[in-house]
């Protein structure tokens, strides 16, 4: 599922257990379905770099091995802007 993101920050950490894995944290602005704006925050796999800006965030649904709900981010595309007119 795809949904509008606004993304207000992005940093880079690295990994505890393993030093030499790095990790991106995404932040900002969803619009659920309902037209709802919710604070989101994403742990993405390896060093990503992002610009604050308009992305389509792209989400997996799931359930776990103990039947709870999970939702992945598999990835953030950016959103071309109209030009103003």
């Amino acid at each position: 599922m795809r949904f509008p993101f606004e993304l207000t920050a992005s940093r880079v950490i690295q990994g505890r257990k393993d030093p030499s894995r790095h990790f991106t944290i995404v932040e900002g602005l969803i619009t659920l379905p309902d037209n709802k704006r919710v604070f989101m925050e994403a742990l993405l796999p390896d060093r990503q770099h992002f610009v604050p800006g308009q992305y389509a965030v792209e989400v997996a649904l799931d359930t776990d091995r103990n039947r709870r709900l999970t939702a992945f981010v598999r990835a953030l595309h950016p959103v071309q802007q109209k030009a103003a007119a």
